[in-house]
């Protein structure tokens, strides 16, 4: 049996030799019978465990899947009947087997949203290799498995409420959204952590209900809208960048300039056309090609396989342009006057 330092198990080594002793006493065994006593009392004792396990295992759908364990399919092929090497690690008996795997699974059933299943739903990383990914999503997988989901749709369902436990979680740790939204959603958050550790078993539709629920009604609470309004994005300034192009583009005239050009005779302006704009008018978008995907449609600004960041470089960059071309134009404009 047991022999280590560890008050706990020594004294569970400690109870177990009292009640041999009783038993010894009660039966006025010998030093030769004593063997026979203690396989006697500890085969009395697997039979009873293992059974009282079982049943609760079978009225607890989060330990439903044990009774199928190998090891019991082996004790009850074997009658209930325990070897001789289990009387002397009693770790081997099936009814105390069964009873850590309960303990494992009311700690390791439980899925960590947040780093093992929320690794499924987050978009890959295109710098890394394929065995780097494989390795980050492992961890989910084998949270799947140890779900014991039996059907497709229990699957689904649980797929589903991941997601939306991922989106709960993300939310609540983000620093970018307002911080009325963000406390909203820490509640929800903290509901969800007290109910994966009072019930680990997968999670489902019906309990993510309950966390969505007092999320709504906190917002609704705050008189804050379900969505948040996205900030001005890249696409919103590439948008504005569009429109004003081709606004440009349509004011492009090729009748001679008034006031100060037409007074200096008739000959070709400078540098080509002049103050009209755009020479070549307006471009239909649906024949511009993209330098970068070579598909019709955009140009390489508004790409999305483009470069973000060079991107994002041209608008600033054509936005701080127009500022001084228009700060310029108005001061010429003042000279004029």
């Amino acid at each position: 049996m047991y022999s280590g330092a560890d008050p706990a198990m020594t004294a569970c080594r400690e109870r177990i030799s009292t009640i041999m002793t009783a038993r010894y006493t009660k039966d006025k065994c010998t030093t030769a019978q004593k063997p026979s006593a203690q396989y006697s009392e500890l085969q009395r004792a697997a039979s009873m465990l293992l059974a009282a396990l079982l049943e609760a295992c079978q009225e607890d759908a989060r330990f439903s899947h044990l009774k199928d364990m190998p090891y019991v399919k082996e004790d009850r092929l074997a009658y209930n009947v325990i070897t001789l090497d289990m009387c002397t690690n009693v770790w081997q008996i099936p009814g105390v087997r069964l009873l850590f795997d309960i303990i494992d699974t009311v700690t390791r059933q439980k899925l960590k949203v947040t780093t093992n299943a929320a690794a499924l739903f987050d978009a890959p990383d295109l710098w890394s290799s394929l065995s780097d990914h494989r390795t980050k999503i492992s961890p989910a997988l084998r949270a799947l498995g140890e779900a014991k989901l039996l059907t497709t749709m229990e699957l689904i369902a649980h797929l589903a409420a991941l997601s939306i436990a991922n989106f709960v979680n993300t939310c609540a740790n983000n620093k970018d959204i307002p911080a009325s939204y963000r406390e909203a959603y820490q509640l929800g958050a903290n509901d969800l952590s007290d109910l994966l550790a009072d019930d680990p078993t997968p999670l489902t539709m019906e309990k993510m209900n309950k966390v969505t629920e007092k999320i709504r009604r906190v917002l609704d609470d705050r008189k804050l809208a379900p969505a948040l309004k996205p900030p001005a994005s890249t696409m919103t300034k590439l948008a504005r960048f569009d429109t004003k192009n081709a606004a440009s583009a349509s004011k492009a005239t090729f009748a001679p300039r008034s006031g100060r050009d037409s007074r200096r005779g008739n000959g070709p302006l400078r540098g080509g056309f002049r103050g009209g704009g755009d020479i070549r008018g307006a471009r239909d978008p649906s024949t511009m090609q993209c330098n970068t995907c070579a598909q019709l449609g955009h140009g390489w600004l508004t790409c999305p396989k483009g470069n973000k960041e060079m991107q994002k470089k041209e608008i600033a960059r054509r936005e701080e342009r127009d500022t001084v071309k228009g700060a310029r134009n108005a001061s010429r404009a003042l000279r004029r006057t």
